[in-house]
């Protein structure tokens, strides 16, 4: 059941978010009335702050304004909306971040709120899912859907979640029919939400909605591996890079055990049949990088490297770690961008392309225990450099971000002061 459905605020009474509280229901996967071009929000204006700049999903509505702007409260903002001819409307907000109900047309209504630029907030969900780390979490449908990872010991989830504002998630099904796992390729390709190996899984799995799972392949050419990158470039899925143990799966405690690194490139049209384009990429061997990087084209692998639960390990279980970047825009051919990001090496960092750059966000330094909350931005995706206000969240690895609604966000993470938080940024740019 869906307990996040009691928390609703008097100002959210949308249909579309009350259809979708039973979890089950087709209404909440499908393209938001932005998409469908019932309405859009065209623009903003203040009457002491210029460049406010609108980010309408359908569901929400983020107006974001530069950092240096003075206004009074309540803040009165004019939108400009336009579906037969433009018009314009006026909404009050008392303060930045809080929400005002409006109504573009008769009985369809966004929820409008104000931001500064280079500012965070958080969210608690604590009422929805679990805590976890490595899941997947992937912008579709005007939302974020969060799938699987690990929630400690030997609990792994298959559930799947979906939210179009952050506050209300929707459990699409507490069982998808893969096995539980993290770690995994977690890609939007071809309008589906992909599952792709991890956890020495070699199955593929693929939906258009959360719910309904078709698997692709049981046994994918690529093999086994935990952490591989996955990749949606130029029209193929690419999986690459990630890690395993030897002489046995998961021997991480036994003497003998010694980990080792994939630096292969596997391509697919279709996720069933699988190609090696490209068997020794010139970067080394390696794993612990969660979720993607495709920036101008081009996909990316920054940072990571391998780890043994060993105690005679020198870094005390990392036992290699990278800060270098590497670009391809076929997954054949790599080009080195940089052999310093800007950043200390480390593995288990959650990664980030967007259209104005590149996001890498937590890790571990050294050694696995050594948690970092560092958040870095890279408009070129190549020189980072760390993002004021990342002080304020919790020390974690293998965390999960995605892009949504011109915001960046980023939850979950192992460490015990992640939690279920959900942390958003309103980027700079």
């Amino acid at each position: 059941m869906n307990t996040s459905c009691t928390q609703r605020s008097s100002v959210a009474l949308l249909a579309l978010i009350a259809a979708g509280c039973g979890g089950g229901d087709e209404s909440d996967s499908r393209a938001h009335p932005a998409a469908e071009g019932q309405v859009q929000i065209l623009s903003a204006s203040m009457p002491t702050c210029s460049d406010a700049r609108v980010h309408d999903n359908g569901t929400v509505v983020y107006v974001t304004i530069p950092a240096s702007c003075e206004f009074e409260s309540p803040i009165e903002l004019t939108l400009t909306v336009d579906r037969h001819a433009p018009r314009d409307h006026t909404v009050r907000i008392e303060s930045p971040g809080v929400e005002s109900a409006f109504e573009p047309e008769t009985g369809l209504t966004r929820r409008v709120s104000v931001f500064r630029r280079g500012t965070w907030r958080s969210l608690d969900n604590g009422a929805s899912w679990r805590w976890r780390d490595g899941a997947g979490l992937l912008a579709k449908d005007g939302g974020l859907y969060l799938m699987g990872g690990w929630s400690g010991g030997v609990d792994m989830n298959s559930d799947v979640w979906f939210t179009r504002d952050l506050l209300h998630w929707i459990e699409r099904t507490p069982r998808a029919p893969w096995n539980g796992r993290h770690g995994a390729g977690w890609v939007v390709h071809a309008d589906r939400l992909w599952v792709i190996g991890g956890d020495l899984f070699t199955d593929v799995w693929s939906s258009t909605d959360g719910n309904d799972w078709r698997l692709e392949t049981q046994a994918a050419a690529f093999g086994e591996r935990y952490t591989p990158i996955g990749a949606s470039l130029n029209g193929r899925l690419l999986i690459y890079g990630g890690m395993a143990w030897g002489p046995s799966r998961w021997c991480a405690y036994m003497p003998e055990c010694f980990a080792y690194g994939f630096n292969d490139v596997w391509s697919s049209n279709d996720g069933v049949t699988w190609t090696a384009v490209q068997p020794a990429a010139p970067w080394t061997p390696r794993g612990l990088i969660h979720g993607s990087i495709v920036f101008n084209g081009r996909t990316y692998i920054i940072g990571g490297g391998l780890k043994l639960a060993s105690t005679s390990s020198v870094l005390a279980e990392t036992t290699a770690e990278h800060h270098d970047v590497w670009s391809s825009d076929d997954g054949v051919h790599w080009r080195q961008e940089a052999d310093d990001a800007g950043f200390s090496p480390r593995t288990h960092l959650a990664t980030l392309g967007t259209e104005h750059g590149c996001y890498i966000a937590g890790g571990s330094v050294m050694y696995q225990l050594a948690v970092t909350n560092e958040v870095y931005f890279a408009p070129d995706c190549v020189r980072f450099r760390l993002l004021p206000g990342y002080e304020q969240l919790g020390v974690r690895h293998a965390a999960s971000i995605a892009q949504f609604n011109g915001s960046i966000v980023i939850l979950g993470g192992h460490a015990d002061t992640a939690g279920t938080t959900v942390w958003q940024y309103f980027p700079d740019i």
